[in-house]
């Protein structure tokens, strides 16, 4: 039995908007060690073709203005980090929820396990798209998240991937 080159690796899902399931995050600090590429993974669901497949967007921590969309997607608010400028305009803004050992490996994201919280097993709408990774081959990105947020009047972005392809 045997299978082509292009059988093995993942093909990406044809541009369009998809339902995605979230499974979890696998952080990793970032070659740089200046940030950390959370390593989101999504799976699409509620499609007659493509049911299963997965979407592994790009999120580091420098990102926020891409994480912010995304918790939003889910109909959920940041929240404030616990510190002197919680209720300020100098608040640090999270992602709700933690990671099984972060406090125990905070400057080790590959050691933080299981994300715990709210975006656990949440389904969001989103436009995914088609962009070539570093070798050049094709795979999928989230152009942009739906806000499930009623009645939100933040701005979101339409294009998280403009200055990146």
């Amino acid at each position: 039995m045997g299978f082509t080159k292009g059988e093995l690796s993942p093909q990406p899902v044809p541009e369009g908007w998809y339902y995605l399931l979230f499974t979890g995050f696998k952080p990793a600090k970032v070659k740089d060690k200046d940030s950390i590429n959370l390593k989101p993974e999504f799976e699409v669901v509620q499609h007659p073709e493509f049911t299963g497949r997965k979407i592994w967007p790009l999120m580091t921590s420098r990102m926020g203005f891409v994480i912010f969309d995304c918790v939003h997607s889910f109909g959920l608010q940041m929240e404030e980090e616990d510190n002197e400028y919680k209720g300020t305009d100098a608040a640090t803004l999270v992602i709700p929820g933690t990671w099984e050992f972060m406090e125990q490996f905070p400057e080790e994201p590959e050691k933080w396990g299981k994300y715990l919280g709210p975006l656990t097993n949440g389904v969001i709408f989103a436009e995914v798209a088609i962009i070539p990774d570093q070798q050049g081959k094709p795979r999928n990105d989230i152009r942009q998240y739906k806000c499930a947020i009623p009645e939100c009047n933040e701005r979101h972005n339409t294009n998280l991937l403009k200055g990146r392809n």
